[in-house]
């Protein structure tokens, strides 16, 4: 189950947005500023996306089903 909600999350990011986290993420890693990534526009799509998965997730719109145990035979 959270396997697809993982695989979800993966396919709603375009190829560009990817791009620019590997691009941000190896930035902040290094060091560097990130002041100017912020007129980008992936950077607004992606705050965006991020913002609206937050609210989902604060609603309980991502909450995690409890899952059934298995019994051992």
């Amino acid at each position: 189950m959270l396997l697809a909600r993982v695989r979800r999350a993966a396919q709603s990011f375009s190829a560009k947005e990817v791009t620019f986290m590997v691009h941000l993420f190896t930035t902040i890693s290094r060091g560097g500023d990130v002041r100017d990534l912020r007129s980008r526009p992936e950077f607004v799509n992606l705050y965006r996306k991020v913002t609206m998965m937050k609210k989902r997730v604060d609603s309980g719109g991502y909450a995690a089903k409890p899952r059934k145990s298995r019994k051992r035979q």
